[in-house]
């Protein structure tokens, strides 16, 4: 500690409290000048200083301010604001800067983060849920365009009255998959497809099938085989369009979905649509006339 500072705290508490030997009381006599201190409602405010004599020091008198401030004196608070009034902030931190002041100490600037960016206690929110990147795995899920197989064979003619069969070729039957992901939360979206519906072309109402067909075998007896997906035209396709009939096929996919958290579901079914063409023509009957005399 400098020889000045102590000397110059000394004197000052010698003024301000007076000779212990002095038998009347008089006025509280004014600190020293060199200690910088001056007169407050509630007492002398006693300011010491010193002077640096380091080698090298241009010996500037420094003032160390007293800290106790009154009692019961509370810092005030400004947000710091820019030449357009606004608010200025902290780069990408959540909070703004402050300027402080209290009563016997010098102002000080500090950041203030706001309440949502403090100490953690409230927990972010994800920006998505399950169910949200369900439906967008739904409508980036890409069901396969149909593979539609008859028997009669496409290119070849069905007959009136015999049942033209339909089904799904073997490839397609199998569930598809889409999932997405963002962060911790995700979604699973698994497709399977369970049924054809056909439109005939010749104005008859609509055929749910209850399955996706069954494939025929050539190499078993037609009589020995049965499918729940067919069509039995009574009538020739002579004179449409390519001389075909125009069957629209559309194959239901259903979904559900698993989620992050245990969540899950069903989703609305998923149906996709191709056309095929049958050509049906009219049986011809082979008729045997014997010769006479033989």
């Amino acid at each position: 500690m400098q020889p000045r500072f102590v000397a110059a705290v000394i004197a000052a508490a010698f003024v301000a409290f007076g000779s212990a030997g002095t038998a009347t009381a008089s006025p509280t006599p004014s600190p020293r000048a060199e200690t910088g201190a001056k007169a407050l409602p509630w007492g002398w405010d006693v300011r010491a200083g010193f002077r640096d004599q380091r080698p090298g020091s241009p010996g500037r008198r420094q003032e160390r301010p007293a800290q106790p401030a009154r009692p019961g004196t509370a810092c005030t608070r400004t947000e710091v604001t820019n030449t357009a009034n606004q608010p200025v902030r902290a780069g990408a931190a959540n909070g703004s800067w402050f300027r402080v002041e209290c009563p016997g100490q010098a102002p000080r600037v500090e950041f203030v983060p706001t309440p949502d960016a403090g100490d953690g206690d409230q927990q972010a929110q994800p920006a998505v849920t399950p169910e949200q990147l369900a439906q967008r795995a739904m409508r980036e899920l890409r069901p396969p365009t149909p593979q539609i197989e008859t028997a009669p064979p496409q290119g070849s003619d069905a007959l009136v009255g015999r049942p033209v069969w339909f089904w799904v070729a073997p490839s397609q039957r199998r569930p598809i998959t889409r999932r997405v992901q963002a962060g911790p939360v995700f979604a699973q979206v698994v497709a399977t497809p369970r049924e054809i519906r056909l439109e005939p072309g010749n104005g008859d109402r609509q055929r749910s099938c209850a399955s996706l067909g069954t494939p025929f075998n050539p190499a078993l007896a037609a009589d020995g085989q049965n499918s729940d997906c067919f069509v039995t035209y009574p009538r020739s396709s002579a004179g449409l369009a390519n001389q075909a009939y125009k069957v629209t096929a559309s194959v239901i996919w259903y979904a559900s979905w698993t989620g992050s958290g245990g969540t899950g579901g069903q989703l609305p079914p998923v149906t996709v649509t191709t056309s095929v063409s049958v050509r049906v023509a009219e049986g011809q009957a082979l008729v045997t006339v014997p010769t006479p005399g033989k």
